[in-house]
């Protein structure tokens, strides 16, 4: 990232701010004039002003917050859906390992949110029924992601 620094004028007079470019930009710049330089950085001011203002009045639910800085979320690289499927079969052949009453509690309990009473409520068990259920669930979980 390269910083230009430039004035603006603003209702309170004019200042000087500091506009961030990559690299590749910044090199394309320098090789400007300095009229259309100042138009560019200018124009993408206003933008990046703009930008943090509507960050401000809300957060959009298609942005992250990394580092105090919003990135637009993206599609997954081909790379990121076959680690992803990859990752989603290891889970699913470890959960294959539990039995059918481990795996119920445990998928409903962790990735459900659904509370052991309220599990219980569904077997038809006792919430220290569940509540074994889902140990053992953890227990062999973790021998399983122990051993290669």
């Amino acid at each position: 990232m390269k910083k230009f620094e430039i004035i603006v004028t603003t209702k309170q007079g004019e200042k000087k701010v500091g506009v961030y470019v990559d690299s590749e930009t910044a090199a394309m710049l320098k090789e400007c004039s300095e009229e259309i330089r100042l138009a560019y950085l200018k124009e993408l001011y206003k933008e990046q002003l703009l930008e943090r203002k509507e960050t401000r009045r809300h957060v959009s639910l298609e942005k992250i917050t990394a580092n105090g800085h919003d990135f637009e979320s993206q599609d997954d690289s081909p790379m990121d859906k076959a680690i992803k499927a990859e990752e989603n079969e290891y889970i699913k052949s470890l959960l294959d390992k539990l039995t059918d009453k481990q795996r119920e509690t445990f998928v409903l309990h962790a990735f459900e949110g659904w509370t052991l009473e309220k599990i219980g409520k569904k077997m038809g068990v006792s919430f220290q029924c569940v509540h074994q259920f889902y140990e053992a669930a953890i227990k062999k979980l973790k021998n399983f992601c122990k051993t290669p």
